[in-house]
């Protein structure tokens, strides 16, 4: 992932943030921390294949959740009441081709959030699942790649691969 510089107020860049000679010149390489995949098709089959993996990464460069009034939330709000009535931030990484398990045509693309968020959606909260969490987060994902890419993902045609 490329990012243009960000502000003076940042820490010092961590060990998972490198820079690239493939970054345009003033951006840094941010190395995602894995989270999950899920699979969706094309609205229309017959563009690139129509398959696309999206890849659910996190970074802590991602700002964290956020309330109404935009302040970060607490850790124990997210256990306790989840993503309701928050702002999730989030950085859609390019798509690049591949190839799926059984040798046809496929897209992939890296969406990266806060690590609180994607840990929250592999192991779940205190009173909140793991599904309300992963599947926020892919309704998301699926809105902003659909955004970024222009790739529509047909209705109900997305689902968490096993991990």
């Amino acid at each position: 992932f490329a990012m243009h510089p960000l502000s003076s107020a940042r820490p010092a860049l961590p060990a998972s943030v490198e820079m690239s000679a493939h970054a345009p010149s003033g951006s840094t390489m941010l190395v995602p921390a894995a989270g999950f995949c899920f699979k969706g098709q094309r609205d229309r089959w017959i563009e690139a294949g129509g398959k696309v993996f999206v890849n659910v990464c996190s970074h802590p460069r991602i700002d964290p959740v956020c309330g109404a009034n935009m302040e970060p939330v607490s850790e124990e709000h997210l256990d306790t009441w989840g993503l309701g009535n928050t702002r999730v931030p989030l950085l859609v990484g390019p798509t690049r081709p591949m190839v799926d398990a059984d040798g046809h045509d496929a897209t992939a693309v890296d969406v990266l959030f806060h690590p609180a968020v994607v840990q929250r959606a592999i192991t779940g909260g205190k009173s909140v699942t793991k599904e309300h969490f992963r599947d926020y987060l892919m309704d998301i994902a699926v809105k902003n790649v659909g955004e970024d890419h222009g790739i529509k993902l047909a209705a109900g045609g997305t689902a968490a691969m096993a991990t």
